[in-house]
């Protein structure tokens, strides 16, 4: 179970009654704006200027030059150039960054390839980039799995359109229509448009069937620069990077958000520093829960990047084994906590407990024994160990546990 859900579900579960409507408001530990008191996450939370930098896996081969799109299917990694170069994808080795298999798509033009995706059974090329906003013929290729294995392969085609456009003016550059970024999810679609005017991006929803169809718009979040690849992981959190017009890169990884709108809930930045660093991203993929492969094409003089990273300190913090409930309440108080910690138990309490505070890095930072005899309350004092933050403190006695977040002021 996700920790965060974990620690949600055990903090609110023994004060809740049908009578108490939920309270919103920002639900992340982590966040600045933490509310203890919420029990519904607004999308709210406000995050700490954060910075990371992705570990150099290899420099690609120089004909991966505009290294745009990736996909990782049963341990092979896909990967291709964008608009204007072959109608082919190739597998490439994640150590060397060379090429070891091409596959043509004979039936396929590109007229500007940004992305891939895939679903348990297909394979997609994003060809829907649209510098100039002008572009009439957006349009998905989907590759059946099966057919990965050949020389070449024949695709079906996804036409679509955006339901909020309007207007097909060459406006180079100078307009809010252009996409490099999706991914598969829930048996459709999912876009996120690169901005160019005001550096937002807007979110739609695309049937993954053959066709043509109308990208309908869900929502718009403003991500402060271009963003260029996309994706999903198995638990949910979803990926997106890009560079600002500065020549900054980043990550936005969104989580804990409504059903049918990534950009509902947690959005957090991570700031990946400058592309002299990391060449121009383009492309993300997960290759499990919390960790992933980022792609960037040639940046200048700089060559094409395979990169790996690494978010669990951020949407999973803190390791702690899913273990059975505490057969007595626990109220932590007050919460933030200044000088010294109380906790109430539900009853009289008698034995040893086991307290173990983590920081927002999941690291053990304070723990100690308690012998008990018939007591309904203890006190820590945390004035000396703790600093300004957030973090949790784990309450364990016969292999039970419950696990509170609270914050230092």
């Amino acid at each position: 179970m996700n920790i965060l859900k974990y620690i949600y579900f055990f903090t609110f579960s023994f004060s809740f009654t049908p009578f108490l409507s939920a309270q919103s408001g920002c639900t992340d530990p982590l966040a600045l704006n933490y509310d203890t008191e919420a029990t519904e996450n607004d999308g709210s939370c406000i995050y700490e200027t954060t910075n990371y930098v992705p570990q150099l896996l290899t420099n690609l081969t120089g004909s991966l030059n505009e290294a745009s799109g990736l996909a990782l299917i049963d341990g092979a990694l896909w990967i291709h150039n964008d608009g204007g170069n072959a109608t082919e994808i190739y597998v490439l080795d994640s150590l060397s960054g060379q090429i070891e298999r091409t596959l043509d798509l004979p039936n396929s033009d590109n007229e500007d390839w940004e992305d891939l995706a895939q679903s348990e059974t297909h394979l997609f090329v994003g060809d829907f980039g649209n510098n100039s906003g002008n572009r009439t013929d957006l349009r998905i290729y989907k590759i059946a799995q099966n057919e990965l294995s050949q020389d070449f392969a024949f695709s079906e085609f996804i036409n679509f359109s955006y339901e909020d456009q309007t207007v097909f003016e060459d406006n180079h550059n100078n307009h809010n229509f252009d996409c490099e970024a999706f991914f598969y999810h829930n048996d459709s679609l999912h876009l996120f448009t690169k901005n160019w005017i005001d550096n937002t991006c807007k979110y739609y929803v695309l049937p993954a069937t053959t066709g043509t169809h109308t990208a309908q718009l869900r929502s718009t979040f403003n991500t402060n620069g271009l963003i260029t690849g996309a994706d999903i992981s198995p638990d949910g959190t979803v990926a997106l990077v890009g560079y600002t017009q500065g020549g900054g890169t980043f990550m936005w990884l969104l989580y804990d958000y409504k059903t049918g709108d990534y950009f509902s809930g947690n959005k957090r930045r991570i700031n990946l520093g400058s592309a002299v660093n990391t060449s121009q991203l383009e492309a993300v993929i997960f290759e499990k829960d919390g960790y992933g492969y980022i792609g960037a094409e040639e940046f200048s003089i700089l060559p094409p990047k395979l990169m790996a990273f690494d978010i669990q300190e951020w949407t999973n913090p803190v390791s702690i084994f899913s273990v059975p409930e505490l057969p007595f309440s626990v109220k932590l108080f007050p919460n933030p906590i200044d000088k010294y910690l109380n906790l109430e138990f539900g009853k009289a309490v008698t034995g040893e407990l086991d307290l173990t505070i983590y920081n927002n890095l999941g690291q053990k930072v304070w723990g100690q024994t308690k012998v008990l005899f018939a007591s309904s309350r203890l006190q820590i004092d945390a004035q000396e160990q703790l600093s300004s933050g957030n973090y949790w403190l784990s309450i364990r006695q016969n292999n039970q546990q419950t696990t509170l977040p609270f914050i230092k002021k």
